[in-house]
């Protein structure tokens, strides 16, 4: 004997499972654009960390002919205040 509690078979899952294939394409969607996205960051952050080391280079290669400019000087103020040579 069938139990009366059970639902005949209709084809009301249809128009979900549409709904729920048509959300996962959006979803995919979604996640495509954010990996460019990620993508995207990433290379930018890259290029941004280049562009600081490379200024450092550059920061570091003035400061070291700063740094020999100020020794000459120094050298050649204690020089000039010792006086000529005897």
């Amino acid at each position: 004997m069938e139990s009366s509690s059970r639902i005949p078979p209709s084809h009301s899952h249809v128009p979900q499972f549409e709904s729920l294939e048509a959300s996962f394409g959006e979803i995919k969607e979604e996640q495509k654009k954010l990996g460019q996205q990620l993508e995207n960051l990433s290379l930018n952050m890259k290029t941004g960390f280049d562009d600081i080391k490379q200024l450092f280079a550059a920061h570091d290669a003035r400061f070291n002919l700063l740094d020999k400019d100020v020794r000459l000087l120094s050298t050649k103020s204690i020089i000039a205040s010792i006086g000529p040579a005897r």
